[in-house]
C-alpha cells in the first residue's frame, strides 16, 4: 500500500510541474511521469502474480487436507474392521470356554 501512495504522490507532483514549467523541464517531467506509470504497470503486475501464488498455494494447501482427511478416514474403517474382528474371536473364545454357541458372535 506504501507504494500505491508514493505512486500516486509523484504523479501528482509530475503533473503539477508540468503546469509552470520551461519546455525542458516539461520533457523531463513527462519522461518521469512515463517512468511512474511504468512503476505502476509492474506493481500492478507484481500484485497480481502475488494474488495467484497465494491462490495457488490455498488449493495446494486445500488438496493436502483432502488427502489427510481421507487417509484419516480409511485408517479408521481399517481399525474397525480389526476391532470387530478381535471382538468376534473373544465372543468365540468365550462361548466356548462357557460351553454355549458361538452362533450369536
Amino acid at each position: 500500500m506504501l507504494s500505491k501512495n508514493k505512486l500516486m504522490i509523484a504523479i501528482m507532483v509530475s503533473m503539477l510541474g508540468l503546469a509552470a514549467c520551461s519546455e525542458s523541464q516539461k520533457e523531463t517531467a513527462e519522461e518521469v511521469e512515463e517512468e511512474v506509470m511504468e512503476m505502476a504497470n509492474d506493481a500492478k503486475d507484481k500484485s497480481a502474480d502475488m494474488l495467484d501464488s497465494a491462490k495457488e498455494g490455498a488449493e495446494d494447501l486445500a488438496d493436502d487436507a483432502e488427502d489427510a482427511y481421507d487417509d484419516a478416514k480409511e485408517s479408521a474403517e481399517e481399525m474397525k474392521d480389526a476391532a470387530a474382528a478381535k471382538i468376534k474371536e473373544a465372543c468365540i473364545a468365550t462361548n466356548k470356554k462357557l460351553g454355549k454357541s458361538t452362533d450369536g458372535c
